[in-house]
């Protein structure tokens, strides 16, 4: 649970398993979304950074103000000319992946 009067931290751990980073720096976006409403945040990461090997990103979602429900917390990597997939068994919505359910309160 998280409190709609403050914002909340998102603890993100990534796993390039590949040989290559990622070439161009297309916008990590989170998206909370509830049965009627979604709210898409960016999230500011370089994801160029992420070389093979793990990574911890720490994202300030502004959780302040959210009307009071359950979300669904999903993440993508949204660009206009490409899909990027991620090798997760999470669902797949769309152009985002379902990581998680959050109640604000």
């Amino acid at each position: 649970e998280v409190s709609s009067s403050c914002d909340t931290e998102l603890e993100l751990s990534v796993s390039n398993v590949g040989v290559a980073p990622i070439y161009k720096n297309h916008p990590l976006k989170v998206r909370l979304a509830s049965d009627d409403k979604e709210y898409v945040f960016d999230t500011g990461v370089d994801v160029r950074s992420w070389l093979p090997g793990e990574h911890i990103e720490k994202i300030a979602l502004p959780t302040k103000g959210l009307p009071i429900g359950k979300y669904k917390v999903e993440v993508g990597i949204i660009t206009d000319d490409a899909t990027v997939y991620f090798a997760t068994d999470a669902v797949r919505h769309e152009k985002y992946y379902t990581l998680a359910e959050i109640n604000v309160i």
